[in-house]
């Protein structure tokens, strides 16, 4: 986007250096930055570089943009630069092409598609833990992202191909996240520069993108099952009749992988964090769990009966959510006063709406009667773990299915408490991870 927009009655946010503008901030604490937006307006101007960012921070404008008035919008700059990393498949496509990508790939989430892959993500759960022994310490956030990469391979990938996958998103996917933050907040000249962190990066999807061939290339050598998402994804058909081709299945199956592997592994961290932090909600959770045969569930709709453990991660995934996320203008809008031109950039923070106390009493409390049957809506645009409108996330209930699993077979045998002096920070990426940290195991 060029840089000669013209004047809007946005507010301009103080704070901005020459030439990086407001880069330095939010590369210093993001979170931080992006939750003191509301003082200066409902819609205020940022500069990324040279580059003007409008930024919301009131629900009804994040609703217009992404529901009421997606059409006028496209994916942006932070999509623009995660399409390096997975290509150009649902997760980073607009417009008439993620129509098509998406009634491609819905079908594959239906609840009983959901359903075949439970077992998956049962024997991800089992294999982890097997290895656990009372009074031992376990890395949590390593623990949930071997789950998330044993479920999610395990249903994404034909049988006897996930391992070496799963080794490349362990090894790579860390490497793209912390990049992608660099990319969107330097210029585009700094991404041209062949310095180590640049080269890293290209290494990394080198890797990702070279291990989901091979497994792509076996299985079109020796097709088997069939059952599993990379085996659909193979047969499928466009709107035209035609088969996709090989890079267009790897670009669909990263999408995947990433989406699937980065709110899993960070959800069930915090999951572990917050019921060792609150021990009313710890014994509501375990008491649920002991009440439900985990094993033996085959279908989703099952799992509807934890009812606590469904608003305990519905409060988890408000605290700990999505840092930010960004849109494109088509064409001229009028959007809270402001003009906005076409091809403005547009930025909303569901980490800074979900702790903001317009929208939520006592925000930074960590309380599950918000999600009660019975209680105030919450504002529409003000809720966006999963995103909304047409580009919400099409893996939302595969991915709440796989952590309501994997949190109800861990609570029906283990309590995890934290050592002494531990203290979690967050960290801000796309999704908002914790820091390291371990936890005692207790067998209950």
């Amino acid at each position: 986007m060029g840089t000669d927009l013209p004047e809007v009655s946005a507010p301009c946010v103080p704070g901005a250096w020459p030439v990086l503008g407001h880069a330095p901030a939010l590369l210093r604490d993001p979170l931080r930055f992006f939750g003191s937006l509301a003082d200066h307006g409902e819609i205020v101007r940022v500069r990324l570089g040279p580059v003007p960012v409008y930024a919301l921070t009131h629900p009804a404008l994040v609703d217009r943009v992404l529901v009421t008035d997606a059409h006028l919008y496209e994916r942006g700059r932070l999509f623009d630069k995660l399409s390096g990393i997975v290509g150009h498949g649902l997760l980073t496509s607009s417009g008439p092409p993620h129509r098509a990508q998406r009634r491609m790939v819905q079908p594959l989430f239906q609840r009983e598609q959901i359903a075949r892959h439970l077992g998956a993500m049962r024997a991800a759960v089992t294999e982890v833990t097997s290895l656990w022994r009372p009074g031992q310490r376990v890395a949590v956030e390593s623990a949930g992202n071997d789950i998330a990469l044993l479920a999610v391979t395990n249903s994404l990938l034909p049988p006897g191909t996930g391992g070496q996958v799963a080794q490349a998103v362990k090894e790579n996917l860390p490497v793209l996240m912390r990049a992608l933050i660099l990319q969107i907040a330097l210029p585009e000249w700094w991404m041209r520069l062949p310095v180590p962190g640049n080269r890293r990066a290209e290494r990394a999807v080198a890797n990702l993108r070279g291990a989901i061939a091979e497994a792509l290339t076996r299985h079109r050598a020796a097709p088997a099952g069939g059952g599993d998402f990379l085996s659909s994804l193979a047969s499928a058909r466009d709107a035209s009749g035609k088969p996709l081709d090989d890079e267009a299945v790897i670009d669909q199956a990263l999408a995947l992988l990433v989406a699937g592997v980065e709110t899993t592994r960070s959800t069930l961290a915090w999951a572990f964090h917050e019921l060792a932090r609150h021990p009313h909600a710890e014994r509501q959770v375990h008491d649920e769990a002991d009440a439900t045969a985990t094993e033996e569930i085959s279908d989703p709709k099952q799992l509807r009966r934890l009812s606590y453990t469904t608003r305990f991660l519905q409060e988890t995934l408000r605290l700990h959510t999505l840092s930010f996320f960004m849109r494109r203008t088509l064409e001229p809008c009028d959007l809270g006063g402001a003009r906005l031109a076409a091809g403005a950039e547009v930025v909303l923070s569901p980490h800074a709406l979900h702790h903001d106390p317009r929208w939520y009493t006592d925000p930074e409390t960590f309380d599950t009667d918000r999600w009660k049957p019975g209680t105030p809506t919450v504002l529409k645009g003000a809720y966006l773990p999963f995103g909304s409108g047409a580009h919400r996330c099409v893996g939302e209930h595969f991915a709440f299915t796989e952590i309501l699993t994997a949190l109800t077979m861990i609570c029906s045998r283990w309590r995890l408490r934290h050592l002494p002096g531990t203290r979690v920070r967050e960290i801000p990426r796309i999704e908002v991870h914790p820091s390291t940290f371990h936890m005692l195991l207790e067998e209950r």
